[in-house]
């Protein structure tokens, strides 16, 4: 009996001793399996990471090429509009010149012939010459020289592109103002969104000085006509 009772104390010793070297050859496995998705998850966080930042500098440079864009569509607007109320103004201008020229040779065969003829040139030729005031108004550059300092380009209230306030500093002045200008976005595109604003009011200025020239010449040319046709069935 004490034979057996030691061979099963040998058994169970030896079927001990197998059991834990399986759990222990276990543990390291999973370990093994838990830092490989931990460096899976990291591989994907760093991957979703890297393409949110560059989804961010494709929008950032995407909102900037279209801020340039805007800036510079709205420049070229602006630029032909002048060109364009500058070319209306010489054509006002032509041909109110050659009406009120003409009109002053044929004055006096007007004089001889009748009165009323005389009087309709006469009404016409004044329609036309203020016609041609405000066509010369609208082509006449306005020059003014602020009295601007550096102090006033920091600040924001003188406006660095446009040239009423160019002239009021110095060239070397200038440089460094438009040097400090380039290191700042912000303002720059301050800079900008003004100076599109004073082409707009130098615009709005030619554009209604047209519009009254016009005026002029269209409504005095119907009321000198509507005048000789009355005039004229008096007579007959």
């Amino acid at each position: 009996m004490e034979e057996i009772s030691q061979d099963l104390i040998v058994l169970e010793e030896s079927n001990a001793t197998d059991i834990i070297p399986v759990t222990v050859t276990e543990q390291p496995e999973e370990s093994n399996d838990i830092a490989l998705k931990k460096k899976k998850q990291n591989k994907k966080s760093s991957k979703k990471s890297k393409e949110q930042a560059c989804a961010e500098k494709i929008t950032d440079s995407a909102s900037g090429r279209s801020i340039d864009s805007m800036y510079r569509n709205a420049y070229r607007t602006q630029v032909d509009l002048i060109r364009i109320a500058d070319n209306k103004a010489n054509i006002m201008i032509s041909i109110n010149g050659l009406i009120i020229s003409i009109g002053i040779a044929g004055a006096g065969m007007a004089h001889s012939l009748s009165s009323w003829l005389l009087s309709f040139s006469i009404c016409f030729l004044l329609s036309c010459l203020c016609s041609l005031y405000f066509a010369v108004l609208a082509a006449r550059p306005k020059v003014r020289k602020n009295k601007n300092t550096v102090e006033d380009f920091a600040n924001g209230s003188a406006n660095v592109l446009f040239f009423y306030d160019q002239a009021s500093v110095s060239q070397d002045e200038y440089v460094k103002i438009v040097e400090t200008l380039q290191e700042k976005n912000e303002y720059l595109y301050h800079q900008m969104s003004r100076h599109i604003h004073s082409l707009g009011l130098i615009i709005f200025d030619k554009y209604h000085l047209l519009r009254i020239s016009y005026n002029f010449f269209i409504y005095g040319f119907i009321t000198s006509l509507v005048a000789l046709i009355f005039m004229l069935l008096e007579v007959v």
